[in-house]
């Protein structure tokens, strides 16, 4: 069932358990409160007469990067008709999000932007909307208002082609959405550990109300059966995903494997899955101990519990170079850290560059930093012309010039 995928795919939850929503389909779009536009002209607000899609993201959500591309390609396709926004409301850290926009290149091609440290658009569109997960989409008609709400890779196209022809029906639009959100917090409760023999009748009378509104997802059906079994599998993948981030022993995670795989579904890949979850699983166990270490070497810290976080950070084996920068680069630059340990951040960059065979200009960048930081003028000068050499735009390149500008130009020598 795609609405089940769909539910499975969508990003780390906002909350768990469902409101009754403030902001529904045929209301008034809320405004565009940005902090910063990341890419693309600023968008003031809408426009009496044009259409808009405003979708919500981050970049550390897979299911978001895989909606990019869908979204560059509608873009295109919709261009001078539909204007496209994704508003990052997770990431407060405009480097982050630049950074992410900029390696996307031509991938990425629709405006940009990140919500307010508030989070003013994660409160008026996604919480408001009951929106629970990114990513998520809203369509805006021609007259401000809220004319769909969903998943981006979910009939979205077809939606705006009736949008823009005027054929679009806002009032059923609106009750597949309450099916949907129905549907969302019978899954939350089955999730929580409500009784299955509760959870199998009301999603019965979930596919009375499917057929009643033509599908909550277009061209799809819904079946109570295959929803109940689809809770237990997501639950016993929660358990197996908890198990792996606690590093429990062997024999548990095996004995959890194996309800994953019996109560899966045929088709369903668990091998190929199950690299991306221990891969997934490592980062953020990574991320916890990075941000434990930052606490501990911050304004409030504790020097003795920041040699051993320190010790564990330099033993990380991470797969992603990209991961290895962006701490390098925290630990050379952050100015809340007091007691700043040049050796592991030039060992985190390093591991960068390495990691990317030498080929990544940013992270030849970062590595030069640690090496100027750390006194050793002429290896950051080597590390920086390599920057320079693989610089893939003029503005970059400009970039790294006046940073190895800078770094010849101090006195030389290594300390």
């Amino acid at each position: 069932m795609k609405f089940l995928r769909l539910l499975l795919i969508t990003g780390l939850m906002l909350a768990g358990v469902a409101r009754a929503a403030t902001l529904n389909i045929g209301d008034p779009a809320p405004g565009l409160q940005v902090a910063h536009w990341v890419k693309g002209s600023p968008v003031g607000g809408f426009e009496t007469g044009k259409v808009y899609v405003v979708e919500f993201w981050a970049t550390w959500c897979g299911p978001c990067k895989q909606s990019i591309p869908h979204l560059t390609e509608l873009a295109h396709q919709f261009k001078d008709k539909v204007t496209f926004i994704g508003v990052d409301v997770m990431e407060k850290d405009t480097n982050t999000v630049v950074k992410f926009v900029d390696g996307q290149g031509e991938k990425m091609d629709y405006h940009v932007a990140i919500d307010r440290a508030e989070g003013v658009m994660a409160n008026t569109w996604l919480k408001a909307a009951d929106q629970n997960g990114i990513p998520s989409a809203f369509v805006v008609d021609g007259t401000g208002r809220i004319a769909w709400i969903g998943h981006p890779m979910d009939s979205l196209d077809k939606t705006l082609d009736q949008v823009l022809s005027g054929t679009w029906d806002g009032a059923l639009a609106g009750k597949r959405l309450a099916a949907r959100q129905q549907a969302q917090a019978l899954f939350n409760e089955g999730m929580r550990g409500a009784d299955d023999a509760s959870i199998l009748e009301r999603a019965k009378k979930l596919e009375v109300l499917d057929q009643e509104v033509g599908g909550f997802i277009q061209g799809q059906k819904f079946d109570a059966a295959e929803f109940l079994q689809q809770i237990h599998f997501s639950s016993a993948m929660d358990a197996y995903q908890k198990a792996v981030m606690e590093g429990e022993d062997a024999a548990t995670l095996d004995q959890l494997e194996a309800k994953v795989r019996e109560r899966a579904a045929k088709d369903y890949d668990f091998d190929s899955i199950n690299k991306r979850i221990r891969l997934g699983l490592g980062a953020a166990k990574a991320q916890r101990l990075f941000d434990s270490y930052l606490a501990a070497v911050g304004p409030a810290g504790d020097p003795d519990k920041a040699a051993n976080l320190g010790r564990q950070v330099a033993q990380l084996q991470l797969k992603n170079p990209a991961q290895y920068d962006v701490y390098a680069r925290k630990l050379l630059t952050s100015p809340d850290i007091q007691r700043r340990d040049l050796p592991l951040a030039t060992q985190l960059a390093k591991s960068a560059v390495d990691l990317s065979d030498g080929g990544n200009a940013l992270f030849q960048d970062t590595y030069a930093l640690a090496l100027f930081t750390a006194g050793k003028i002429p290896d950051a000068i080597a590390a920086e012309q390599k920057a320079v050499d693989l610089a893939k735009t003029d503005d970059d390149k400009a970039h790294y010039q006046a940073t190895l500008r800078n770094y010849q130009a101090a006195p030389s020598g290594t300390k």
